[in-house]
């Protein structure tokens, strides 16, 4: 039909020492749809064009890592892209037996370009030269860009922690959102804005004190200075016409422990003793009663009545995870070495909170944990790993109309495997095929 492409593929890896890394597979196409519609092998028609470069280095301690990614899909016109990813990682620092020190840095930003996914106005109408009425398809696109800096420091026993962030977004599109009026929740205007966007910049701080009772509770007492809100302390969006607004920060002092339970339990067949561990991770908090401007509630797109946001707290959390291990026997009876041990069922759940001022206040459910998950592994089954996911609540959890009916949000399972995997090596077995031997190791220099 005439159409043409034109497509460009580069690789390149190359070792400019022995820290310093750069890595690169480039795919571009200038036609995504021919791709589509040329090719017979089924893989290719519905293969993703991707992009991937990545530079690694080291300066004296620090790890830096530079690079990005991009996607394009056959027969669309979107781009995934995400560039720049820069991250700086460093080890623990500790020039003297009591200062430690564990800085981190990263900034990411990832775009969606020329987006054809659903729209509310997928064209934007205009008089063209003649005078008559016209339109055009819109370009949509959407960007996301986050940056971290944590600096937390350990003096003597005392974990001061530190974290900047920020968060910007973007998305290129009209759209009606319902503006809910600040003061009277009854009133409610749809509006439609040309573009939606957040900007949010944040601080964090708190000190961990030295902890205590290390063989049975290991209790940690602690001191933050949190939002009041749960987003960030700096804050624009469309609804504050672009203007930045802000919270409060209000002290918490909290104290958490998590002790150990376990017990031994007799084995059978190859195993000798099962060993059952339970640690639960139980915590108190408590924050006085703050207040939340209404300026910063417009810029949410909330209204002052029904907000519990700014409650006092008194909130006691709990997390819990199980581990079941079991000890083999030894087959070889002249070894010295320790039997070997494996996980038979580990898992872990998502702390739960519940708070009492929420609960008296407004006379219904005090959970202040909006969904909860739980993840589970096995060492019978190397390589898997699954999860499920629930939400407690229908509505939002800062809102007094919120309602406790838990569901279950999703279910997750995963399964690496690789030549080395114990059941391909099975599979040989079934085959008549041996083993490989164990290449020894030979300790280093």
């Amino acid at each position: 039909d005439g159409s043409t492409n034109t497509g460009l593929s580069w690789s390149h890896s190359q070792d400019f020492s022995q820290s310093t890394h750069f890595r690169s597979s480039i795919n571009y196409v200038t036609n995504t749809f021919i791709q589509r519609t040329t090719v017979f092998n089924p893989a290719q028609v519905l293969a993703n064009i991707q992009s991937s470069a990545n530079y690694d280095t080291k300066i004296g301690p620090m790890s830096l890592s530079l690079g990005g990614t991009r996607t394009q899909h056959p027969g669309r016109t979107e781009v995934e892209q995400g560039f720049p990813n820069f991250n700086i990682t460093v080890p623990t620092l500790s020039p003297t037996s009591w200062f430690e020190w564990s800085p981190g840095f990263n900034f990411q930003t990832d775009k969606i370009l020329n987006s054809d996914g659903a729209t509310e106005f997928p064209y934007r109408y205009m008089t063209n030269a003649k005078g008559t009425q016209d339109s055009v398809r819109r370009v949509i696109d959407s960007r996301n860009t986050s940056s971290n800096f944590s600096t937390p420091i350990r003096i003597a026993g005392f974990t001061w922690s530190n974290s900047f962030t920020l968060s910007d977004r973007e998305n290129d599109a009209p759209s009606t959102i319902v503006v809910i009026d600040v003061n009277d929740s009854s009133k409610k205007v749809p509006t439609v804005f040309a573009k939606t966007y957040s900007t949010a910049l944040d601080w964090q701080t708190g000190i961990s004190l030295p902890s205590f009772l290390q063989s049975s509770l290991k209790v940690t007492p602690s001191v933050s200075f949190t939002n009041v809100d749960g987003n960030a302390y700096w804050l624009r969006t469309q609804f504050s016409d672009g203007k930045f607004v802000h919270q409060t920060k209000r002290a918490v002092a909290g104290l958490s422990a998590s002790p150990t339970l376990f017990a031994l339990l007799p084995g059978f067949g190859p195993v000798t003793r099962f060993r059952h561990s339970i640690t639960p991770l139980i915590s108190w908090n408590y924050a006085p009663a703050a207040d939340v401007s209404t300026d910063y509630l417009r810029a949410l797109g909330k209204s002052k009545q029904g907000y519990l946001g700014a409650l006092a707290q008194n909130r006691v959390t709990l997390g819990l995870s199980h581990v079941l291990e079991a000890k083999l026997k030894s087959t070889d009876t002249s070894s010295t070495a320790e039997p070997r041990k494996i996980k038979v069922l580990s898992m872990n759940f998502s702390p739960l909170a519940y708070d009492f001022e929420r609960a008296r206040q407004t006379h219904r459910s005090g959970f202040a944990t909006d969904a909860i998950s739980s993840d589970f592994a096995t060492d019978l089954l190397p390589g898997f790993h699954g999860g499920v996911r629930y939400s407690l609540y229908q509505g939002d959890i800062l809102s007094d109309s919120a309602r406790f009916k838990p569901f279950r949000t999703g279910i997750d399972a995963s399964l690496t495997v690789s030549s080395q995997s114990a059941i391909f090596g099975a599979f040989g077995k079934l085959l008549g095929r041996t083993s490989p031997p164990e290449t020894p190791q030979t300790a280093g220099a």
